[in-house]
């Protein structure tokens, strides 16, 4: 569940028999299929897709369920391309066949409206996300701090998207008061990290009957009270290809709530 916004330069198949492509001894290669990630996280209407599979002969590509709207997948190249317009969250299956060879690659998407954070520093949504635009001022970025700001203003599930980079917090960022699913790029390229170690505040609190989910980032050098990285006293806290390092609080670990999660985690 990450979003990709790679340039990539797909190529048709080219004009040999597949039959012959071999590693020199004269037989053929075993048809292998791969894509740059298994899981994607788009923000509706915002991220453009390109995902270019590495496959190891020129093979036909076909993909089951049907990508959401705006996605395509070219059955020649077996690139995925396009803006989802349409929420998903689905499992997808692309199979390539060659040479009466077949291989196959999972895509896990998710796609959701939310934000894309396109600036790494700690400023506030400039109206504090009421307008539900994530800007921190005029000419402005959309920082993570504004981004769950805004995101706390809509009524709907939202994704708050992360790209390679390391956001610095420099106070526990506003309690989560929707359901918000806050991902990377990829497993752990986005660190979200205290300004300060150990200053006695967590990254994330959640104390409503809503649902927390965490993606492929690493969360670093929180804690020092109760809550460590994470405060959660209510509501659902689900963790996926996360990385916790350094944090820590007296009496509660270095991810939880206040003497253990008051929540749900999965």
């Amino acid at each position: 569940r990450l979003l990709l916004a790679v340039l990539v330069c797909a190529c048709g198949r080219v004009g040999f028999d597949d039959r012959a492509v071999g590693d020199g001894s004269g037989a053929a290669l075993t048809l292998t299929l791969s894509y740059p990630a298994t899981h994607v996280a788009a923000v509706v209407g915002a991220t453009a897709l390109a995902l270019t599979p590495t496959v190891s002969r020129p093979a036909d590509f076909a993909v089951t369920p049907d990508l959401p709207p705006g996605v395509t997948l070219d059955a020649t190249t077996g690139v995925i391309a396009g803006t989802p317009t349409a929420s998903a969250e689905q499992l997808y299956t692309v199979a390539a066949t060659a040479g009466g060879e077949s291989a196959s690659a999972p895509i896990d998407l998710i796609a959701l409206p939310g934000y894309v954070v396109d600036g790494t520093g700690d400023a506030p949504d400039s109206n504090g996300g009421v307008d539900t635009v994530c800007t921190t001022g005029a000419g402005g970025s959309c920082t993570l701090r504004a981004a769950i700001q805004t995101v706390n203003h809509q009524a709907t599930r939202q994704l708050v998207l992360l790209g390679t980079a390391t956001y610095s917090l420099g106070s526990a960022l506003d309690p989560i008061t929707n359901d918000v699913v806050i991902a990377a790029l990829a497993t752990t390229a986005s660190t979200i990290r205290a300004s300060t170690v150990h200053a006695a505040y967590p990254a994330l609190t959640l104390g409503t009957a809503h649902v927390l989910e965490l993606r492929d980032l690493a969360v670093d050098d929180f804690g020092g009270s109760d809550g460590g990285a994470l405060a959660v006293t209510a509501g659902t806290l689900d963790v996926d290809r996360c990385d916790f390092d350094n944090n820590g609080s007296p009496t509660s670990g270095g991810v939880g709530g206040a003497n253990g999660i008051g929540g749900t985690v999965r």
